[in-house]
């Protein structure tokens, strides 16, 4: 909790303050970022986050009250969902959108066979670009949502690095933001990483240990936010539809939808 009562929240890479107690420690503000137009995005709108079943119910009740959030976007699987539940979350007067978003190691947390899973940035790279075309509905659906509400919103999945880092990402491009400043805020994550790991199968307050050996177990590439990936990414759904956005695109992405992200997220046009 910072000094004057709001939730430690990363702006701008600084990470938030570690330890289980503080968790959620993966969550950012995504304001304050520059699009190629030169419009900035307002801060204390739309904020990306690891899990938030383990957290404090104070530390809950501060996002409510403090950030104002009002719509959350839960990206987690039926599955963890079920296992994990949503902690004091679900004690709070929020607009919660369960939309489970199956992307690269969204379950592999539960799996014992790590065969076929990347090892590298570049199969990891990949690993989101065919997931993203996979997933494009739920991913169109997600944006659309983040567009219709008038109250700040908050995504997240467990880690808030995989599922949450592919919406980021793509939000993001929807807005004109430039690829350099896509890939630094995936990177972010890297910082939170070991307390992360400590607190994976937290749910209600009982460390699943079954759990977290499993995510141990995984590709060490799997338990890093190498730039590279989010970079391979973009460049990958580049060449096979000419933009990241392509595959939203053709899974029905309006440009309706694109032009309320921007006049919901974006400061006023100059000039």
């Amino acid at each position: 909790m910072a000094r004057d009562g709001r939730p430690a929240v990363m702006a701008s890479g600084t990470p938030t303050e570690p330890g289980p107690t503080r968790l959620p420690c993966n969550l950012r503000d995504l304001g304050g970022m520059r699009t190629l137009g030169g419009r900035r995005l307002r801060p204390g709108l739309i904020y990306r986050s690891d899990d938030l079943a383990p957290a404090d119910p104070r530390r809950v009740r501060s996002l409510v009250t403090t950030l104002d959030v009002g719509t959350v976007l839960d990206l987690r699987s039926d599955v963890e969902l079920a296992e994990l539940g949503r902690g004091a979350l679900e004690r709070e007067p929020v607009e919660v959108h369960h939309l489970p978003l199956s992307l690269t190691a969204a379950s592999v947390g539960r799996t014992e066979d790590v065969d076929g899973l990347p090892t590298t940035p570049e199969q990891l790279a990949s690993f989101y670009a065919d997931g993203i075309e996979a997933a494009a509905p739920t991913l169109v659906r997600g944006l659309t949502l983040l567009a219709q509400t008038s109250r700040p919103a908050l995504f997240h999945c467990v880690a808030g690095k995989d599922r949450t880092g592919v919406l980021a990402a793509l939000l993001l491009s929807a807005l004109g933001v430039p690829r350099e400043e896509i890939v630094a805020d995936y990177a972010r994550t890297a910082a939170n990483m070991s307390v992360l790991l400590g607190t994976q199968g937290l749910g209600s307050g009982v460390v699943d240990t079954a759990r977290v050996e499993r995510i141990r177990s995984l590709p060490q590439v799997l338990l890093e936010a190498p730039a590279a990936a989010m970079e391979g990414c973009l460049d990958d759904l580049e060449r096979r539809h000419g933009s990241p956005l392509g595959p939203l695109w053709d899974a029905g992405l309006d440009e309706g939808v694109v032009a309320a992200l921007a006049a919901r997220l974006l400061d006023a046009e100059t000039g």
